[in-house]
């Protein structure tokens, strides 16, 4: 009798893990033989949830710490054990440069983390959560399939911060944005609440126009005067996430009140810019890219997308295709299966 080959149909486990600058998700996947990377039969066993790893914004040793917990929280999920991982894939805000990757490569190979290690910024993978989704969307409907190419494609990430990224024909690469929010992130989450914040301002003062979102942006601080907005931006180490997280009491009131709107025009136009910028300098037809929109801003609120997709149309033109990226871990998931041996 022939003894099966069992090392051949045993499963290869992946861990993915997304990193940003309010949390961290860690996924142990199982692949098994034969089954394609964009086959959409990868299963998730095992899931990890922490604290912030955007060095940073949290500090190197606070952000490995984050990662430590989701990543073993996900094993645990998983019952399996760190040894069998056979690919990590962990894609994290605050890597771009390479002394930023080296120093988490160093920690990852301390750790043993896979017999093989990727580190790559959160923007990166993003394209292929977006291509990943839009397959699960047609193997789950009976539609058609959507006509989308993503070898050509643009990634709008739009959070606390905002950064765009594309990539042409040729294999081209550029990013733009991802300066932080003194040197750029314009349209960001920070950026519209702090704009909601100065118009509050300058509304007290009278130097600008009455406006709803005094009310309603000194409620969730719990403030009862606008003079207490001084000790909560100039006496406690920059609130970047509390003023972010204002950015929804903006976009609520914008539907009826015409600061507010005007704060969020400005915004969207901020975000068309960036695609704009990226179209231009990679020579792109827009109506031959793919779009991929992530980042809370605008995965929670649908009338962003639409004013945005509205200044594209009016603009540079409209994508083939926009989806937004229901979970981010995705991109590693799908750059770890790629590469999986």
């Amino acid at each position: 009798m022939t003894r099966k080959n069992t090392s051949q149909n045993s499963p290869k486990w992946i861990l993915a893990v997304d990193g940003g600058g309010t949390k961290t998700i860690a996924w142990i996947a199982k692949v098994m033989p034969n089954d394609g990377p964009l086959s959409g039969k990868i299963e998730v066993v095992g899931r990890g949830l922490s604290g912030p790893s955007n060095p940073h914004s949290v500090g190197f040793l606070r952000a490995i710490s984050n990662l430590d917990l989701a990543i073993g929280a996900a094993l645990e999920d998983a019952s399996i054990a760190m040894d069998s991982l056979s690919i990590a894939c962990l894609s994290l805000a605050g890597v771009s440069r390479p002394d930023e990757k080296s120093e988490l490569m160093e920690w990852a190979e301390s750790r043993q983390l896979a017999k093989k290690i990727m580190i790559v910024e959160d923007v990166a993978p993003l394209a292929l959560a977006a291509e990943y989704e839009q397959e699960l969307d047609f193997a789950h409907s009976s539609g058609h399939p959507i006509a989308s190419d993503w070898g050509q494609s643009i990634t709008l990430v739009v959070g606390t911060g905002s950064i765009a990224c594309g990539v042409n024909a040729n294999q081209e690469r550029i990013r733009v944005g991802g300066w932080g929010y003194l040197l750029g992130d314009e349209g960001s989450g920070f950026a519209i609440g702090l704009a909601g914040l100065q118009a509050v301002c300058r509304a007290h003062d009278r130097t600008g126009p009455e406006t709803e979102l005094v009310s309603a942006m000194l409620s969730p601080l719990g403030f009862a005067s606008v003079t207490q907005l001084v000790a909560f931006v100039y006496q406690t180490p920059l609130p970047r996430t509390e003023i972010a997280k204002l950015a929804e009491v903006v976009i609520e009131v914008s539907e009826r009140d015409s600061v507010a709107a005007q704060i969020i025009d400005s915004a969207v136009d901020s975000m068309a810019n960036l695609i704009g910028v990226v179209v231009k300098r990679l020579r792109l037809e827009p109506s031959e890219v793919s779009l991929a929109l992530s980042g809370g801003i605008l995965k929670h609120h649908a009338s962003m997308v639409n004013r945005l997709r509205t200044i594209l149309s009016r603009g540079i033109g409209t994508p083939r295709t926009i989806h937004v990226i229901r979970q981010p871990t995705h991109g590693p998931l799908m750059l770890a299966a790629k590469d999986l041996d």
